[in-house]
């Protein structure tokens, strides 16, 4: 198959009404956010980019400005292309976009920023973007690149994150403990006030963690 484009990517998931609520501002960021995932999942499980639009640090995550442009401005249009897509004809592109569909398109626009925020390829470029003035950034500063160490940091979190999903699907949850994710299995442990403020004394190297319970060791963060 061809070159996947972003624009394309978006269609899929507003086929697929993931881009709720529907034109809002929510809405788009919300689209912003899956892109940026499926951008990260797809390389966690493949080895290369899902698409090579740019991707930019701003205030409330990650965006695609081609995309979310088009979205703010041409909706009607985007939308009708959005129902007549037929898809990409690639198992790998499918994979992908279901598996970001299951695991974030249930959380809302703010849910889905917030966590964001928690990756360094959004949270370096940002900061090294701001000036005195709110809301203006040095553009050439913002730019996220996704072949540079950040993003593959990112990437290698993402991917212990995914084989813990993948081995407990119907009962993986996830706690955010002072910008650190930590999964677990839902039906095996609960993340009560004891062990949460555990979690938060943790001096912690990586961003992502899986919190485990074993019956002799007790409590395992790995």
């Amino acid at each position: 198959m061809g070159e996947v484009k972003a624009i394309d990517v978006a269609k899929w998931f507003m086929k697929h009404k993931l881009d709720s609520p529907r034109n809002t501002f929510d809405g788009n960021m919300k689209l912003q956010k899956l892109l940026y995932f499926s951008q990260l999942i797809h390389y966690a499980n493949h080895n290369k980019i899902l698409f090579s639009e740019e991707m930019k640090a701003y205030e409330n995550g990650t965006v695609i400005n081609d995309v979310r442009l088009t979205y703010r401005n041409e909706l009607d249009q985007l939308v009708d292309q959005a129902e007549d897509f037929e898809g990409f004809n690639s198992p790998e592109v499918d994979y992908t976009l279901n598996l970001t569909s299951e695991i974030f398109g249930g959380m809302n626009a703010k849910e889905l920023s917030d966590l964001n925020h928690e990756f360094v390829s959004w949270k370096v470029p940002f900061k090294e973007s701001q000036t005195d003035q709110p809301g203006r950034y040095i553009r050439e500063k913002n730019v996220i690149n996704p072949l540079d160490g950040l993003f593959l940091e990112d990437v290698r979190n993402v991917k212990q994150m995914l084989e813990a999903y993948c081995e407990n699907e119907d009962d993986m949850n996830y706690e955010v403990v002072n910008g650190v994710t930590f999964y677990y299995n839902s039906s095996e442990i609960h993340l009560d006030e004891k062990i949460l403020a555990k979690l938060g004394e943790l001096k912690c190297s990586d961003e992502v963690y899986t919190v485990t319970m074993d019956k002799e060791q007790g409590l395992i963060i790995s």
